[in-house]
């Protein structure tokens, strides 16, 4: 990964953001690069559709890991209990229904 604060950008000159971003996007892994496969997206995508409620708790603690199950059952307008059951560990596999 790109080391951030060696990319200081001058926000006033936008040919010079454009380039940063640029340059971010390069270093990021892709689908063949061993980071994620296509199988493993689409099974990641399949299951937020199956599971919409589930995967914006999900979201929400990626978003801000430090928030409480309470915090987070807070924000969503969900009980505790629902947060602790959305956020238990799952596998995720490709081809798996």
């Amino acid at each position: 990964m790109p080391d951030i604060e060696a990319m200081a950008i001058d926000y006033r000159d936008p040919a010079a953001e454009l380039i940063a971003v640029e340059e971010a996007a390069s270093a990021m892994p892709l689908p063949g690069d061993g980071y994620f496969d296509w199988a493993s997206i689409k099974a990641i995508g399949d299951f937020a559709a199956a599971n919409p409620q589930r995967w914006r708790t999900i979201a929400a603690k990626m978003d801000d890991p430090g928030a409480s199950q309470a915090e987070l059952a807070r924000r969503l307008g969900i009980n505790q209990a629902t947060v602790a059951r959305h956020l238990q560990r799952l596998k995720i596999a490709p081809g798996r229904e």
